[in-house]
């Protein structure tokens, strides 16, 4: 299964339909639902590192034996939050995606393929 972090946002919705087209099983975690019901969805604060660890580790049925993670939940342009706000946030969150996915409490079925 491949976890898309912000699969609820711009570019988030445009990875979530390339990877559905092409048979991926995913589950979109995010702050904000998809309009896309189909696509399994966890509500997911990635700054807090609990959330992130139970998301990336089989949260619950919706998500289960993670091979991969794309990582776009962000606040994606300047503007949109005070500056301190979009760097605490997008730094934070994505610490604890890397380090998430690499830590070995995630227990997460990691796997390396090659076309």
């Amino acid at each position: 299964m491949i976890v898309v972090t912000g699969g609820s946002g711009k570019a988030g919705r445009a990875c979530v339909s390339e990877l559905v087209a092409h048979g991926y099983e995913l589950c979109n975690v995010d702050l904000v639902s998809s309009s896309d019901l189909s696509i399994p969805f966890s509500q997911v604060d990635l700054t807090d590192f609990g959330q992130t660890m139970a998301a990336l580790s089989a949260i619950d049925e919706r998500v289960h034996k993670v091979t991969g993670i794309v990582h776009l939940a962000a606040i994606p342009a300047p503007g949109r939050a005070p500056n301190h706000v979009t760097f605490e946030t997008n730094t934070i969150s994505t610490y604890n995606v890397f380090d998430g996915f690499f830590n070995p409490m995630a227990q997460l079925d990691l796997k390396a393929e090659s076309a």
